[in-house]
């Protein structure tokens, strides 16, 4: 199997299963947390759930994007990689936070930079598009 197609198979599974989790925790919340949290970690949880599912749909974004710029697949990677920590950083901090976890709340802005990072990265890339090879 050749990298590009490789790439965008493995760009829409991270993205449906990154889906499936917001779901899974958008239930969960719902269902089990919420009787137990306050409207301040209730405000957190809720924060999390939609950055986590915009950029849950962006890895779907990069996966199109790796398939009609094949040339392109190790830009697209390294993007879905700063993505995939941004979701780790911010929402997963968010998610931490929302359940008492104060401590870890510097979590949050190292992935807010991180998603910085990406989206100045693509954007940039629309100003001035790489060389294909």
């Amino acid at each position: 199997m050749n990298q590009p197609l490789q790439t965008e198979r493995y760009l829409f599974l991270a993205g449906s299963l990154n889906m499936l989790l917001i779901i899974i925790l958008g239930a969960l919340a719902s269902h089990a947390l919420k009787p137990q949290m306050n409207i301040e970690q209730q405000g957190y949880w809720q924060t999390a759930l939609f950055y986590h599912s915009l950029h849950a749909f962006t890895l779907f974004l990069l996966g199109f994007l790796a398939q009609k710029q094949p040339g392109l697949v190790k830009i697209w990677q390294k993007l879905a990689i700063l993505n995939g920590l941004g979701i780790l950083f911010f929402s997963g901090g968010l998610y931490v936070l929302a359940m008492g976890f104060q401590s870890l709340h510097f979590l949050i802005p190292i992935g807010g930079f991180i998603w910085m990072i990406h989206w100045g990265w693509l954007s940039w890339i629309w100003i001035k598009p790489p060389r294909l090879p």
